[in-house]
This record gives C-alpha cells, sequence and structure tokens, in this order.
C-alpha cells in the first residue's frame, strides 16, 4: 500500500523542468515537498524510457460485473413492493435507489 498520494502529471512536469535548470534531487525534494524516491524514478522514467506519465493502476476488482448490475436493476424495477427476506427478519417496502 502507498505511504502518499501519486504524483499528478503536473509536478511530473515540475520535477523534470527543475531538473533542467540544474537543481538537485535533494532539492528538487524539498521544494516539491515529496520523497527523493519520487523524484529519482520520475527523472530516471523521463531520461531513460522518455515518458512523464504514470502506469494506470488496476485498482480493487469489481463484485458485480455488467450482467449483474442490470439484472439487479431488473429485478429491482418488476418488484418495487416485495416482501425482502434477509437472515430470518422480514422487510416490507424495501426501497432499492439504483443510479444509473
Amino acid at each position: 500500500m502507498p505511504k502518499s498520494k501519486q504524483l499528478t502529471e503536473f509536478e511530473r512536469g515540475e520535477i523534470v523542468g527543475l531538473k533542467k535548470a540544474n537543481f538537485s534531487i535533494r532539492k528538487i525534494a524539498e521544494i516539491l515537498k515529496c520523497s527523493k524516491t519520487a523524484v529519482e524514478n520520475t527523472i530516471n522514467d523521463y531520461f531513460k524510457k522518455n515518458k512523464t506519465t504514470a502506469v494506470p493502476r488496476s485498482g480493487r476488482p469489481k463484485k458485480l460485473s455488467d450482467h449483474d448490475n442490470r439484472q439487479i436493476i431488473t429485478v429491482a424495477g418488476h418488484c418495487r413492493s416485495s416482501v425482502i427476506h434477509y437472515n430470518g427478519y422480514t422487510q416490507k417496502n424495501f426501497v432499492i435507489d439504483f443510479k444509473k
């Protein structure tokens, strides 16, 4: 898990600009209030791989597929006043609000 936020594209551009202005890695990290490692990685990515964008992150996988979401919306639309049974408890007129 990351300890801090990911650098924005603007911050990456600032790092490259300061490095081209002959600032040291330590001084760049002080100015932008980020770690020296982040500065080093950004500079290496720019000068060796010619890139300033971050790698896209996959994130947490979704529990429900698009098909599952459509089915839930369809069922909720047909059974608006149905009785919901959950762990032995019954609740009438259960409202499900799905934002499309």
